[in-house]
């Protein structure tokens, strides 16, 4: 299997100091989205290495060159990798992963990561279909499927934390980000069957 994986907000050329979501966790240390999304991106890389799949990482170019690039090589499908923000002064932590309306793959891939996520971390990660609805506005869903437009079929863009949700001292910790990139690779790997 060939998995394409896309940190997000890294390398656009348009945005060459975009680093995504930040947050200053208690400690005083600035936490940012791409250095996040990239510890737990390399996890994914090692697990799936290991069982004897390949893996190809892309964080340079826009979404769109990404998601070109993913599909010329012919990926079996491409995560489109992040961290989330917003839940500050609100209780609670939580995980979304989106897949393109209609699409049975990309629902099944999302269903897959879910269950391994839970696996492994103390709170709901919600599979959510890329549209408006009661989790996501207008702007959001355009945000969202700028991420998986185009891709490989199926693609989900996976939003594994919220940087200042609860639990966010877990994200300083390499262990935590490792234990949730193994999880993503194993969500990819049943998904796969």
């Amino acid at each position: 299997m060939h998995v394409s994986l896309v940190i997000g907000h890294a390398g656009k050329p348009d945005r060459p100091s975009d680093r995504g979501a930040a947050y200053t966790h208690p400690s005083g240390v600035r936490l940012s989205e791409v250095s996040l999304v990239r510890r737990y991106a390399d996890s994914i890389d090692v697990a799936l290495l290991a069982a004897g799949h390949r893996c190809v990482t892309y964080e340079d170019g826009t979404y769109d060159e990404r998601a070109r690039r993913a599909k010329i090589s012919g990926a079996s499908c491409l995560l489109a990798l992040h961290a989330n923000a917003g839940l500050a002064g609100r209780s609670g932590q939580r995980g979304e992963l989106f897949y393109w309306p209609g699409s049975a793959k990309g629902q099944a891939l999302a269903e897959a990561l879910s269950e391994a996520l839970g696996r492994v971390v103390p709170y709901t990660v919600r599979v959510i279909p890329a549209e408006v609805g009661p989790y996501l506005s207008a702007s959001r869903v355009a945000a969202v499927r700028s991420t998986i437009d185009g891709a490989v079929s199926p693609s989900v863009c996976v939003e594994p934390f919220f940087l200042d949700g609860e639990g966010a001292d877990e994200l300083v910790s390499d262990d935590y980000l490792t234990a949730i990139g193994k999880a993503l690779a194993a969500g990819v790997i049943a998904w796969r069957g």
